[in-house]
């Protein structure tokens, strides 16, 4: 049995949803790679630059990869959409 080889382009598609519908519970990704909601002071942000994260789609940290020296990737299996900041990236398969 052989493996095929497939580049990583070709399995994911970036997603950027904008939160244009007024969501404001406002998450993050621990270091045991689970979305929790922030502990940052949400007061006064324009909720409208975060991204949404709806049900199985992926969010990746490349801020804390380095720093933590782990990969923080998740998926979202919520049922209700929630939102994490512009720097992350979403995807979906």
């Amino acid at each position: 049995m052989s493996l095929t080889k497939y580049k990583i382009k070709d399995l994911i598609k970036v997603v950027t949803e904008k939160n244009n519908i007024g969501l404001q519970n406002f998450y993050g990704i621990n270091i045991n790679k689970s979305f929790m909601p922030t502990m940052a002071d949400t007061n006064d942000l324009d909720e409208t630059k975060y991204k949404i994260v709806r049900k199985n789609r992926f969010a990746y940290s490349g801020m804390q990869t380095g720093r933590d020296g782990c990969i923080r990737i998740a998926m979202y299996i919520g049922t209700e959409p929630i939102l994490i900041s512009p720097a992350y990236t979403t995807f979906e398969l």
